[in-house]
């Protein structure tokens, strides 16, 4: 029994110290108590077992390592956006300087072509387009008067056209307009006449009369 007894204080002190509190002195609680709580840490570090230097080592390597590795991963994300965000500001800018190279190629078009339509319309021109019209691009005769000379002939069919001649009144107020022709007369004769008209280029009118 007093075997038993010596082996529980060695091995289990903290059950005996409970069993024993009452027959215990106050020096046998202290002593007891303290051997307890040193009996009882050295059990409970035997369970939770040493520490290995060389896996704490590994382990410390390990973290290190997956932390290098996730910075890495970051770095190489980071990387890559930085790549993108330049390959997008690139494509951005090259888009805007196209932008720029065609609207400054059609304002280019349009300040042409607003010129040539101010050039077409000056009263100048337009008057130089009214001469040109009065007359036939295929023999130069003024249009209108030989309509009317060939009507008011005694044989309209006998017209033929010898030349036509014109000068600027100036001042754009229009033309005076010289036409020679040949047809029969009331007796079959082919005679050559001339004709002087008239145009005026207000009223977009003209009179003609026939002259030696």
């Amino acid at each position: 029994m007093g075997l038993l007894k010596v082996l529980g204080w060695l091995f289990l002190p903290f059950i005996m110290i409970f069993v024993s509190w009452k027959n215990l002195k106050v020096v046998g609680k202290t002593f007891g108590i303290i051997w307890a709580g040193l009996t009882l840490l050295a059990i409970l570090g035997n369970i939770t077992g040493p520490v290995d230097p060389v896996a704490e080592s590994v382990e410390k390597a390990d973290v290190g390592n997956n932390t290098t590795e996730k910075e890495s991963d970051a770095d190489k994300i980071s990387a890559k956006d930085a790549e993108k965000k330049k390959a997008a500001e690139a494509k951005a800018a090259k888009k805007k300087e196209a932008e720029e190279a065609k609207a400054a190629k059609d304002k280019e078009i349009a300040d042409k072509k607003a010129a040539e339509e101010a050039e077409y319309n000056k009263p100048e021109k337009v008057y130089e387009r009214w001469i040109q019209s009065q007359f036939s691009a295929w023999d130069g005769s003024a249009t209108a008067l030989k309509k009317s000379v060939k009507e008011n002939m005694n044989n309209p069919k006998s017209f033929e056209h010898v030349e036509t001649t014109y000068s600027d009144k100036g001042d754009m107020k229009g033309i005076d307009v010289y036409m020679k022709f040949r047809g029969t007369n009331s007796f079959g004769a082919i005679v050559t006449n001339k004709v002087h008209a008239s145009y005026d280029y207000v009223e977009g009118t003209f009179t003609y009369e026939m002259v030696d």
